[in-house]
């Protein structure tokens, strides 16, 4: 088997990866909805195709801070995941850093913040804590990066929070819910906003909307760009490792949920999970970089630069570190990389242009989300299997 590892090294001419807080960005989640329906033929690593469909999306939602519950909701259900979170720097430093850190009051001034608004109502709280509204309909805030935060507002009369576990008729038990209700629950829950077991790739990309720093304004006052070589499949193991659900007593390395075998394909596996969780949290690394550059607006400030170096490491890292050590690449990866390879090339020669390219640069990053979420729907990760199985150094 083939090591796979995360190995960035940086050039002369790209601005180095700084340490920083969790970061700022937390406007749109892709969601569940139409299915990608372009060609997904193979072809070699890194060979442009002759044309790319662009036209199929995947419906992208606002966090609505007015469907917040809390986490205290959750715990009636999660009591073991909640406590785990308690000990999270999710749970306390993040949010401590807006009123302890210096610089927080440097970028608030920086961009007009009202100090007392910097840690209630500014874009600051949308990744160091969870936006909401309280009783009488202010903006407040849940303290620290909650559990709606990355699986999304539960709450509202549309929301998941009071359908996502309901398995059929007045007293149906899990074990007994019909593989036509599983479907349409699951298809339902996303359809409302979660971010869960089945649609990891929402839940990949939600890390990196924080951790990958898509305000201009922000950046450009002196914010770091993003957390360091952060590695979704590293974190999802260690830090945000929470999975219980189905064994309450066991915090297993993937969801004991995603491994119930009732209405699903057999072959699942931890490592085959793990897997998904490398390569989805690359993808979704590059996608959102891509993103966050085509709303760039100066080519001399340090946001285009660092996010412009953050697309060319996020695209080597898929596919130098990781789709290289593969025979053969799935259809659907190779489909990521010929649509992200020209944008890299030209970031690489510095031709890029916001003028010529920001459009079609975002367009590109739709087309990536819609490719990854189908991947994700579709694949249990065994076509991953010569690559190194992520966390496994870990307990």
């Amino acid at each position: 088997m083939t090591k796979c590892h995360r190995s960035r090294t940086s050039r002369a001419v790209r601005i180095s990866f700084i340490l920083c807080a969790p970061c700022v960005v937390l406007l749109t989640i892709a969601g569940a909805g139409a299915e990608f329906a372009a060609s997904d033929a193979q072809s070699g690593l890194g060979r442009p195709r002759a044309t790319l469909d662009l036209t199929e999306r995947q419906p992208r939602r606002k966090f609505i801070a007015e469907h917040v519950v809390g986490p205290l909701e959750c715990r009636n259900c999660h009591q073991a995941e909640y406590e785990h979170w308690k000990q999270t720097k999710h749970a306390g430093r993040a949010f401590d850093l807006l009123r302890t850190q210096s610089t927080a009051r440097e970028y608030a001034e920086a961009l007009g913040i009202p100090l007392k608004e910097i840690a209630r109502n500014s874009l600051c709280v949308r990744c160091h804590a969870t936006p909401r509204v309280d009783e009488f309909g202010r903006p407040d805030v849940v303290p620290g990066v909650s559990c709606e935060s990355c699986h999304n507002p539960a709450g509202g009369a549309t929301g998941w929070l009071n359908s996502h576990a309901v398995y059929g008729p007045s007293g149906t038990r899990r074990e007994t819910e019909t593989a036509e209700h599983h479907s349409q629950r699951l298809a339902a829950s996303i359809a409302a906003g979660k971010n869960g077991t089945d649609d990891l790739y929402s839940l990949a990309r939600r890390c990196f909307q924080c951790h990958a720093v898509g305000e201009e304004a922000l950046v450009n006052a002196g914010h770091s760009h993003g957390s360091r070589n952060f590695d979704f499949a590293e974190m999802f193991l260690s830090d945000l490792r929470h999975n219980f659900h189905l064994a309450q007593h066991v915090n297993a390395s993937v969801s004991t949920l995603w491994l119930q075998q009732l209405h699903v394909k057999p072959g699942r596996t931890s490592a085959g999970r793990k897997r998904m969780m490398l390569v989805l949290g690359a993808v979704a690394e590059l996608e959102v970089s891509l993103q966050n550059l085509s709303v760039a607006t100066d080519e001399d400030g340090e946001y285009f630069e660092s996010v412009a170096d953050r697309v060319i490491d996020a695209f080597e890292y898929l596919t130098e570190d990781i789709l290289d050590e593969l025979s053969e690449v799935p259809p659907s990866l190779q489909r990521v990389v010929d649509i992200a390879q020209p944008f890299y090339k030209k970031i690489d020669d510095g031709d890029f242009s916001l003028a010529t390219d920001a459009t079609s640069c975002a367009e590109a990053a739709k087309a990536i989300a819609d490719v990854a979420h189908k991947f994700a729907r579709s694949s249990d990760g065994r076509e991953l299997s010569e690559l190194e199985e992520p966390g496994s150094h870990l307990p």
